[in-house]
């Protein structure tokens, strides 16, 4: 083969390469399978951020069907110092804006309830 035709390539374990096709190959190989990774990698962190939105917004749905019912025996009631209670369960959430953590406001209402049965 003649010399001019020999392409030396350094590339992921490639010593030499004699034929200019099989190393453009190569080298379309390597950038596919480095973009297919980065793919699978970017698709695998949006599905995870995805799954722990949805749980989030499944924890708040319940603490906000939970203050619902609580408000809604609390008026059923008519009970002056109940409605004490659960106005002071209501200041005492920790509310912090984007940062609150749906499990603090449940301890919260999980402890009014243990105060209400008592």
């Amino acid at each position: 083969m003649d010399k001019r035709y020999l392409i030396y390539l350094e590339i992921m374990g490639a010593r030499l390469v004699t034929n200019p096709k099989s190393m453009v190959k190569r080298v379309i190989f390597y950038i596919l399978s480095t973009a297919v990774l980065f793919i699978i990698v970017s698709i695998i962190f949006y599905m995870g951020r995805f799954i722990s939105n949805f749980e989030n917004n499944i924890c708040y749905s319940e603490v906000i069907s939970d203050i619902s019912i609580l408000v809604k025996e609390t008026i059923d009631s008519q009970n002056i110092k109940k409605s004490d209670k659960l106005n002071k369960m209501l200041s005492e959430i920790p509310y912090r804006g984007y940062e609150t953590d749906c499990e603090e406001i449940k301890s919260v209402i999980k402890k009014y309830r243990e105060v209400e049965r008592k």
